[in-house]
């Protein structure tokens, strides 16, 4: 009898020894085996490779890790130029649907969709951990968490060619354009930018004490219908979200089409209920970083120039030249750190410690009073 050939139907990697056979391993090569594609070698074929050639399928594996996680915008300075921001689009979008979405503006290159939120998987010991491939796998197998996050947000790339300016601006009037949503059959309004967006603090207004499962398009009714203005009027509502679960992190931006409308939505929007909430709606304005000393030292003298608004001003005056006065030789008596308070030099005698010198002077002092004592100290003194 000869040696039994293994079957043809075999998985890839499973040992024979003559007597049982054996499956190295609980996951099917070819599968997923640490994130990476494997390419279905058996294990002899792998012993006849030489260790160059491993480790030039590693980098290879690597390199494909490394390009299937790229995750977020474009790295390259080009693609930026080339590329739209498209955000509030409905979770149920696919690249496809995106690409058909914006194929009349000109050539497509790629399209990505980001910030999907999911409800994760079980992943392998091997790859326990890896929280973007739970998040590709979530997608993959359409486990999204709607109540989270009703939306997400797409990039479209577009193909280099001579009128790539003309093409972007053609890909940026479909701001404010609605999308149907392919399973509740419900409209979205997307925002779409640039990926550097750039924002006109003048028509801008800031939104605070925002729910968690804050969304882009209540938002959007909320204003509009407080307001009593279109849904043109508004060019983009962007909700600023956790990186990690995407909920909503308390705040978002609104823009409008013009500024007169930020005045009516501060007098109108403030204080207003959204979600059980109470809005705190501000005007939105840059903000810099501050020494806190500095500023509480500019608030004091605002406030000492304000109480002497109402009083005599050659009292006002003497009152800063006495403060400053005080200011000024508070700083010259003030002793420097490390710097003795004594101006008399101290001479320690040569081979005497510190213990025997201030046993010394303790003597010394002893001697003195009883010194005064003998002689008389006071009136016994005098007498």
């Amino acid at each position: 009898m000869g040696q039994q050939q293994p079957d043809d139907k075999r998985w890839p990697g499973m040992k024979t020894d003559g007597k049982s056979d054996k499956v190295k391993g609980k996951t099917r090569t070819g599968i997923m085996d640490n994130e990476n594609v494997v390419g279905g070698n058996s294990e002899s074929e792998m012993k006849k490779s030489t260790p160059s050639d491993r480790k030039e399928q590693q980098q290879q594996q690597q390199q494909q890790q490394n390009d299937s996680q790229t995750v977020g915008r474009p790295d390259d300075a080009d693609g930026d130029d080339r590329t739209v921001f498209v955000g509030n689009l409905p979770n149920t979008f696919t690249r496809k649907m995106l690409e058909k979405l914006f194929r009349p503006c000109g050539p497509i290159e790629s399209t990505r969709i980001r910030s999907v939120a999911t409800t994760g998987v079980k992943l392998p010991q091997a790859s326990a951990g890896n929280q973007k491939l739970v998040k590709k796998i979530s997608v993959n197998i359409n486990k999204v968490d709607t109540d989270v996050k009703p939306s997400i947000v797409g990039y479209v790339v577009f193909q280099q060619h001579g009128n790539i300016s003309k093409t972007i601006e053609k890909a940026l009037l479909m701001n404010n354009s609605t999308v149907q949503d392919p399973e509740t059959k419900l409209n979205r309004t997307i925002r779409v930018d640039h990926t550097k967006s750039e924002f006109d603090s003048s028509r801008s207004i800031f939104v605070g004490n925002l729910p968690y499962r804050t969304d882009e398009e209540t938002l959007r009714h909320h204003f509009v219908q407080g307001c009593d203005i279109q849904d043109i009027d508004i060019e983009g509502v962007r909700v600023v979200r956790d990186k990690e679960n995407y909920q909503c992190k308390g705040f978002a931006y609104i823009l409008f089409r013009d500024k007169t409308l930020v005045a009516t939505a501060l007098r109108r929007m403030h204080g207003s209920s959204y979600m059980n909430r109470e809005l705190r709606v501000l005007v939105c304005t840059r903000r810099y970083k501050t020494n806190q000393a500095e500023t509480t030292r500019r608030l004091k003298k605002k406030k000492l120039r304000s109480d002497d608004s109402n009083v005599n001003p050659g009292v006002a005056a003497l009152r800063r030249i006495m403060e400053k006065e005080t200011r000024l030789s508070n700083q010259k008596n003030k002793r420097a750190r490390g710097k003795k308070t004594s101006t008399k030099p101290t001479v320690k005698k040569a081979g005497v410690s510190r213990r025997t010198a201030a046993e010394a002077k303790a003597n010394k002092r002893v001697k003195k009073i009883q010194k005064r004592i003998t002689k008389g100290m006071g009136k016994s003194k005098q007498g």
